[in-house]
């Protein structure tokens, strides 16, 4: 019998934590926590996956997505609608046109310097946090 696996990424904080507490198994900790969570949520809405959004890389920002960078002191917020980054009424290609754009033509790290608030999002991620 062949095992499939996927990998979920979580704080090295928290890691550390686990295998102080669970040093034998902590797969499994992890594993009982979320069947726990699935059998006490299983009557809770489900939200259908976006059906469409920007792929940024290997990070899909559904429509409604809204993103933020601040230069010197002023917020430039954009905003995905559908498959397209919008600010200031013109669509963008990428991220980092975006981002460069709305720092005045700078060149920029748009992972380092971009906020996300996806829909459902209560506060502003930093990009990087999400990188995939």
């Amino acid at each position: 019998m062949v095992n499939d696996y996927v990998y979920i990424p979580i704080s090295l904080e928290i890691y550390r934590e686990l295998l102080t507490r669970y040093p034998a198994n902590p797969h499994t900790v992890v594993e009982n926590v979320v069947y726990d969570f699935l059998e006490r949520t299983v009557d809770d809405v489900i939200q259908e996956r976006p059906k469409s959004g920007f792929m940024w890389e290997r990070l899909m920002l559904p429509s409604g997505t809204r993103i933020r960078t601040k230069y010197f002191g002023e917020i430039f917020e954009a905003v995905v609608d559908d498959r397209r980054l919008i600010w200031n009424e013109d669509e963008f290609e990428s991220i980092a046109k975006l981002i460069n754009t709305m720092r005045g033509g700078t060149s920029n790290n748009a992972w380092k310097v971009a906020e996300i608030k996806r829909p459902g999002d209560h506060n502003w991620i930093p990009a990087m946090k999400l990188r995939v």
